[in-house]
């Protein structure tokens, strides 16, 4: 009888050891976001203004070379940039080019989260 309750508690603690918790968030598991699209150089230079970037920051901005090469993120409501993976810079990329939307770049963006990394899945803007 001892045995078999300490085989239950190993197997208890095991399973508690091994499930993600709550508070694990989003890594790994696929979610939605919505936010703005911002390119990563600037999301750096202009940290003090997040809470305006995403609504002025312009096509044109998005796609000078060197904001290009930097990346692309997503600025959270909570002010968070959050990078894509090489793969959603690439649907960022498009995304832009398949559009004449001048600023203002709400989007909604599905993937996992991996070591910060937003790995997309999806890459779309955001119906008005």
């Amino acid at each position: 009888m001892g045995s078999r309750i300490s085989t239950l508690i190993a197997a208890f603690l095991l399973a508690f050891i091994t499930t993600p918790s709550a508070g694990a968030g989003s890594h790994g598991k696929n979610k939605t976001w919505h936010g703005y699209l911002v390119d990563v150089a600037c999301s750096q230079e202009r940290a003090k203004e997040l809470a305006t970037l995403g609504q002025v920051h312009t096509k044109q901005c998005l796609q000078m070379p060197d904001c290009q090469k930097s990346g692309y993120a997503l600025l959270t409501a909570k002010q968070q940039i959050i990078e894509f993976d090489p793969a959603g810079n690439d649907q960022a990329k498009r995304l832009i080019a398949g559009t004449d939307k001048a600023k203002n770049y709400r989007i909604v963006v599905s993937g996992r989260l991996e070591n910060g990394q937003l790995n997309v899945s999806q890459l779309a803007l955001e119906n008005p």
